[in-house]
């Protein structure tokens, strides 16, 4: 997975790219009433969606920026009402995506900070049965460091007499849609010390 900063040097140099295609795209249609100028906003909304409200907001300026420069290339009357539109749907999208994004992320980063701050052991188990994600308290249960139980089949942690709940729990697990298989009788899993402790699973 990339860094936060690799991330957003990736993010930008598509958008640059993105920005160049549609900019020389505009040179070679350069008729004010076709529709290509809007294609400003997919950079836009990549900037936005990726890196937040600033980085939409000055995508939007960069999309204004290169309208001008066709505008004085190819010496094309574009009226108050042309440059009006135009700022309001670049500026519009930066900054509506990027504040949904940004919300977003804050949001989820909340759902992780109390997921892990939880004293009960939670596990995110995949399709195929195995285990995606686990909480400290959980880690702690089965004696092992972050990210220690991260692709481990759930079979693995299962007691061998209950076997034969296993395919019934990956079936469970693969389905669409959210269920609850709560309080089954004697379903548990067995911790680093033998222990046998009873789950739920949502």
């Amino acid at each position: 997975m990339l860094g936060p900063i690799r991330q957003a040097t990736a993010t930008w140099a598509l958008a640059v790219a993105l920005f160049g295609a549609v900019f020389a795209l505009r040179l070679v249609v350069d008729a004010p009433g076709e529709a290509v100028g809007i294609l400003f906003v997919v950079p836009i909304a990549l900037l936005a969606s990726r890196l937040g409200v600033a980085a939409g907001a000055l995508g939007a300026v960069i999309a204004l920026v290169l309208i001008a420069t066709w505008v004085q290339v190819r010496d094309v009357p574009l009226g108050p009402l042309g440059w009006a539109s135009r700022a309001v749907v670049f500026g519009l999208t930066g900054l509506a995506l990027g504040w949904y994004a940004e919300r977003l992320r804050a949001e989820r980063a909340l759902a992780r900070r109390l997921v892990a701050e939880a004293p009960e052991a939670l596990m995110d188990v995949d399709a195929r049965g195995c285990v995606v994600d686990a909480n400290p308290a959980c880690e702690g249960l089965f004696a092992v460091g972050p990210g220690g139980l991260a692709g481990r089949p759930l079979a693995e942690l299962v007691p061998a007499r209950l076997a034969s709940w296993r395919p019934a729990l990956l079936d469970f697990l693969a389905a669409p849609g959210f269920r609850s298989l709560r309080d089954v009788d004697g379903l548990a899993v067995r911790t680093a010390d033998g222990e046998e402790v009873p789950v739920d699973v949502t």
